[in-house]
């Protein structure tokens, strides 16, 4: 069930689509408030997985929303933001590997955007942090090409940075 009050919220993704960025992010912005304001904020970070899910998945595409349009330092507060939620997440079940991979792709969001803006060592070490996640997964799993993918991507993305 939906906490009181967010029924005004609209799809920012279907804004986004049609052009409306600015009001995307105002709208977006508003529902944050309001959440933080509400108190559903802190109580969903307490614990109750679905609503973590939730609001992860809602300061990813607020991130995205930001860094799209060149505010980096906002879209990585909102990133680490994330990357806290999924921490929580992760470290509250080792044992589940869809939360371990949503650490590990955490971590390859916010080494990107330390990449973009120029900040390299922070970028390899994040990116290495996820890479660690992911080779466990694959040692875990050795079957799984997925996991094979993940890992040849963080390992191309950290050649790419140590050159």
């Amino acid at each position: 069930r939906l906490p009181a009050g967010t029924w005004y919220r609209p799809r920012v993704r279907d804004l986004v689509a049609i052009g409306l960025v600015p009001l995307a992010l105002a709208c977006y912005f508003g529902w944050t408030a309001y959440t933080s304001t509400s108190g559903w904020l802190g109580w969903s970070m307490q614990g109750d997985s679905a609503n973590n899910m939730i609001l992860n998945r809602e300061f990813v595409q607020q991130g995205g929303l930001l860094r799209s349009q060149g505010n980096l330092s906002a879209a990585l507060d909102n990133y680490r933001t994330a990357l806290a939620i999924t921490e929580r997440l992760a470290n509250s079940d080792l044992g589940n590997s869809s939360w371990q991979r949503d650490l590990a792709l955490s971590h390859a969001r916010i080494a990107l955007l330390l990449t973009r803006q120029g900040l390299r060592r922070d970028a390899v070490t994040a990116f290495m942090r996820g890479h660690a996640i992911i080779l466990r997964l694959r040692q875990l799993s050795p079957g799984d090409a997925s996991l094979s993918r993940n890992l040849a991507w963080f390992e191309e993305r950290l050649a790419e940075l140590k050159k």
